[in-house]
């Protein structure tokens, strides 16, 4: 048999045909001694906001906060595509393939390599212009701004 795990009392109860133990937690008393605590001080903060709001507004909220964490590393993707482009028209000894001549093939590498490049620019200019938004912060205190003007709202509807 098993040690108990610790903080956990085992009983015994007789099933139909076998005995086995069902740990259940130990009911323990908490108490802080003053020799414990000496000189330290403890703070209590156990204020809460609570936050009303609808499914809407949240999904809404979600779909912004992806929008921004989402532009903050698009830019990876066409930088990997430019170095890979780079790269090829570096290494690469195009040939004729497919009854398409070599120049071409170095003409769709640049082609791609340029696109790449516009892909990569507006990338980085939509990571630059939400470079400060999508924090966990700014997450609830749009909810937080949501919820208050409901709140208002709903209180001159009631007076």
């Amino acid at each position: 048999m098993s040690a108990t795990p610790p903080n956990r009392k085992a009983i015994v109860k007789t099933h139909a045909r076998t005995t086995r133990p069902i740990y259940e937690p130990m009911k323990q008393k908490f108490q802080i001694n003053q020799e414990l605590i000496g000189d330290n001080r403890v703070h209590k903060n156990l204020n809460q906001d609570i936050i009303i709001t609808t499914t809407d507004k949240i999904n809404l909220a979600l779909i912004d906060q992806e929008k921004y964490l989402h532009s903050k590393r698009d830019w990876i993707t066409p930088l990997s595509i430019l170095l890979a482009v780079i790269a090829s028209l570096v290494a690469a000894d195009f040939k004729t393939f497919l009854t398409v001549s070599a120049d071409s093939w170095k003409a769709v590498f640049i082609l791609i390599g340029i696109s790449s490049i516009v892909w990569l620019i507006k990338c980085g200019i939509r990571a630059y212009k939400y470079r400060n938004k999508g924090s966990n912060r700014e997450f609830i205190d749009r909810l937080k701004k949501d919820s208050e003007a409901e709140a208002d709202l709903y209180d001159l509807l009631n007076k």
